[in-house]
């Protein structure tokens, strides 16, 4: 909402009829989820309604509670003869202290959500312990209980990383490259890195022991999402990077431009003299676009590309549209450098946030996984051992069963990838984005697939010792 106030505030400035105002809204991607109230605007006064008039009757149907406020405050405002730039002025103020109320009351239930989600998959691993625990001793049906605790703790657990992801609001900060133009790209390497971690799965109902360990799988699983994830991740980073630089170079050419009648090369060069870290090379090759004759608009849609960055080309989207109309360079700059500024605030706010439940998952992942890998070892000793005496005993247990080791072992594993699937989505929410949801599957299926293999192997043979090569 502050962006598409500020839009409109930088727009408006420009001196444009204020009937011509809304006109750009529903063909901006930023504002695809909201065009919809625009297009009715704009086709109600297209049938001869007055401005005032097709902004009431929209904000009347309108469904959100803050778009369907602004356009009835628009409304009144064009009614009573103010002046739409006074009024936007006004708007965005005010749209900007609820926006960062907002932020901050998001984070602080994002710590509280993080509290209870690290309690409840605490519990679950536990729980699950004890369901496989007891179909491992009489025999259950272990397909059953096997749906059981992933059904649960994939209900559970993944209607908390919704309630994250929801709470904390998507956080656009790289240009996602999408798959065939749908499929973010991200997505769909945390898609294949699920598929391949979960395939031992299906020999659990089948019935079969895997023809390969299960350690192989997460080796793949693991190495495939971390090989793809870190360039996402170094990506990320880096376009951080040329964002805290955005608003300094941006109120630098602004002023710049101002002095030299809005001569974008001889600013652009004169800028240069300036260090602006990464995104310095960026500035230099539209330098290089305008010096070829190539025309201004194009080199800034150019330039807001190249950065991989949602708010550095959201923001240059501003800039060009709203200065080609007639709005001062200076006066867009300094609203620009202000809307960023913001934006890089609320976004530390969010790294802390990010930070405090990274501190909580990071640790208690491997140490969960190698519980799970400490009940697997006993309980497919105490399976080998119950084997071994119904097949010399002359009086067997009827009671207790032997369940196959191998199927244990899976079962176990199989709890072991619903938690690192949900502990990589409940990550990503808090990040609000898709971006590192490759990094984390791989970081939580090599961290938590070593604690599981490692302690499981080390305790059997540990097992196997102390009982003299019982089992």
């Amino acid at each position: 909402y502050p962006l598409l106030i500020l839009y409109l505030l930088a727009y408006s400035l420009s001196g444009v009829p204020r009937t011509q105002l809304l006109k750009p809204i529903p063909k901006k991607e930023t504002f695809r989820e909201i065009s919809k109230p625009f297009k009715k605007v704009e086709a109600l006064m297209a049938v001869g309604f007055s401005q005032a008039k097709a902004l009431k009757m929209v904000s009347d149907t309108t469904p959100g509670k803050v778009l369907k406020g602004f356009l009835s405050r628009f409304a009144q405002a064009i009614s009573a003869g103010e002046d739409p730039s006074e009024f936007l002025e006004r708007e965005y103020d005010t749209a900007l202290i609820a926006y960062r109320s907002l932020h901050e009351r998001a984070m602080v239930k994002i710590r509280r959500l993080a509290d209870a989600y690290t309690a409840v998959i605490s519990s679950y691993v536990f729980v699950s312990v004890n369901l496989v625990i007891m179909m491992v001793m009489w025999g259950s049906n272990w397909v059953r209980v096997l749906n059981l605790i992933i059904v649960s703790s994939a209900l559970t657990l993944g209607s908390m990383s919704l309630a994250i992801y929801a709470t904390a609001h998507p956080s656009k900060v790289v240009i996602v490259e999408k798959i065939g133009g749908r499929i973010p790209r991200p997505l769909l390497v945390a898609l294949v890195s699920t598929v391949v971690s979960a395939t031992p799965i299906v020999f659990i109902y089948t019935k079969t022991k895997p023809p390969i360990s299960p350690v192989f799988f997460v080796v793949a699983s693991g190495g495939f999402s971390l090989f793809f994830g870190m360039p996402f991740v170094r990506k990320v980073r880096a376009v951080k990077a040329m964002d805290e630089h955005y608003p300094t170079f941006i109120a630098a050419l602004t002023g710049t431009m101002s002095a030299l009648g809005g001569r974008l090369r001889e600013a652009l060069t004169e800028v240069l003299r300036i260090d602006f870290g990464p995104l310095t090379k960026l500035v230099r090759r539209m330098l290089a676009r305008v010096k070829l004759g190539i025309d201004h608009k194009t080199c800034w849609r150019v330039f807001g590309e190249e950065s991989g960055s949602e708010l550095i080309r959201f923001h240059t989207d501003v800039f060009v549209d709203s200065t080609s109309a007639g709005a001062p360079v200076g006066r867009v700059g300094e609203l620009i450098r202000r809307s960023v500024l913001e934006h890089l605030t609320l976004r530390k706010r969010r790294e802390e946030a990010v930070a405090y439940v990274k501190g909580l998952l990071m640790p208690l992942h491997p140490a969960l996984s190698a519980v799970l890998g400490l009940i697997t070892a006993i309980s497919t000793t105490f399976s080998r051992i119950i084997s071994q005496y119904q097949l010399t005993a002359e009086v067997p247990f009827s009671i207790i069963k032997a369940t196959p080791p191998a199927m244990i072992e899976l079962c176990f594993y199989s709890v072991l990838i619903v938690f690192t699937l949900m502990n990589s989505l409940a990550m990503s929410a808090v990040e609000g984005s898709q971006s590192p949801l490759p990094y984390y599957m791989g970081l939580f299926t090599m961290s938590g697939g070593a604690a599981f293999f490692l302690t499981k192997t080390a305790l059997e043979a540990l097992i196997s010792k102390a009982l003299g090569g019982l089992t």
